[in-house]
Parts: C-alpha cells; sequence; structure tokens
C-alpha cells in the first residue's frame, strides 16, 4: 500500500463524498469506491474517461471533464511516453514534452468546481487533485467550494512550481491546516525556506470552523 493510498483510506469514511480530480486510469478512484459512499472522477481524456467507466461499480461516476478556472474548451495535452499511462497529460503546456513530439493535444471541455458543485448538487468531502501542474487552476475555480464546504484536499505539486502555488497556499492556510504528505511537515514554512526539486503530495486539512 503505497502513502497515498494510506492518507486515502485514513480520511475517507463511508458517509463520504469523494471527487477524484485527474483520475487518470482510476486506481485512486476506485480505492475510495471501495470505502465511501460515492466518487465522482473527472478524466478529461476519453478514451481512459470511457474505460474506468466500463469498469466502476455503481458509486462511482466518471465526468469526461478537465476542471480549470472558466468554462469552456481548452487545449488538453495527452503524453504519449511509452509505459507511463499518460501520467503527465494536463492543461499545462511541458515545452520538453511537445519539443521532443510526445504529446497529443486534443480540445476537451473544461468546468470549474464551484460551478459542477452549485449545478449538480453535490459538494466533495474529499478532494485529490492530481492534474500535473494545473493545481493552481483547480484551486482558482474551487474557492468558494473550499472555502464553505472545507473538504480535506490531497493535491500534487512540482516543487519547483512553489512560486505558482503561493498564493493559493496562503489562500487554503486560511480555513485548513497545509502539511506535506510524505512527511508531517507543516508545508508553508517548509517551501518558504528553500526551493525544493520534488514531486510531492500536499494534504490540505479543515481547520475548526469559528
Amino acid at each position: 500500500m503505497d502513502h497515498i493510498e494510506q492518507l486515502i483510506r485514513y480520511h475517507l469514511t463511508p458517509e463520504m463524498i469523494a471527487f477524484d480530480v485527474g483520475a487518470n486510469h482510476g486506481g485512486y478512484a476506485l480505492i475510495m469506491a471501495s470505502v465511501c459512499q460515492q466518487v465522482i472522477g473527472f478524466e478529461p481524456i476519453p478514451e481512459l474517461a470511457e474505460d474506468l467507466r466500463r469498469r466502476a461499480p455503481a458509486n462511482l461516476s466518471v465526468e469526461t471533464l478537465a476542471l480549470s478556472d472558466r468554462e469552456g474548451r481548452a487545449d488538453f495535452h495527452i503524453d504519449l511516453r511509452e509505459g507511463l499511462n499518460a501520467q503527465q497529460s494536463s492543461l499545462l503546456t511541458v515545452d520538453e514534452l511537445h519539443q521532443a513530439k510526445l504529446v497529443r493535444t486534443v480540445t476537451v471541455e473544461t468546468i470549474t468546481l464551484d460551478h459542477y458543485v452549485a449545478t449538480r448538487g453535490v459538494a466533495p468531502d474529499f478532494l485529490k487533485i492530481d492534474v500535473e501542474g494545473w493545481e493552481p487552476e483547480v484551486f482558482a475555480g474551487a474557492a468558494r467550494t473550499l472555502a464553505e464546504h472545507r473538504p480535506v484536499v490531497l493535491f500534487e505539486m512540482w516543487e519547483t512550481h512553489y512560486p505558482r502555488y503561493r498564493d493559493w497556499f496562503h489562500r487554503l492556510d486560511a480555513t485548513h491546516h497545509l502539511v506535506r504528505a510524505g512527511a508531517p511537515l507543516a508545508a508553508i514554512p517548509y517551501y518558504e525556506a528553500a526551493t525544493r526539486y520534488e514531486v510531492a503530495d500536499v494534504l490540505a486539512i479543515p481547520r475548526l470552523r469559528r
């Protein structure tokens, strides 16, 4: 069991609703579905979404949507490197992959999490986000949901990109405790102290309401 699965299982309970943003092949979405009452997976790559939909239990639904900071349509870049399961696919342009012609660009539908929650009438208690560098834009489209519903949030971050994430770390800090998931370290002091070079997972745990 990897540490992400451990964190997911630790923070989920049977009555919860979980969202998996960037579901990919659905490994974590299926784990969530084994624990909690409802899971919604967001996967914009049509073939991956359809494959997961075929394998999904009754409590897991799959949306072929990319979460972002606006509704509309956008270019989505699919990682074509062999053996990596499209793992670096994103709305973010990764120059080295484009230069090496290792991406296929498709047009996908985008939606904000706030709009999805408002129009579908369902809000997450647990939110996992792994969108390969597009996390700040997902947060920007989820500001109301994060502030009002205060889900537990587990998200990936390329540590060298911390300057892009910094504003959202501090905004989340008003409602959540942020810790580096690989080791129980307070995230903001850790990243403010020095430039880091790993791909890391950050856990945002809701603060008690005042």
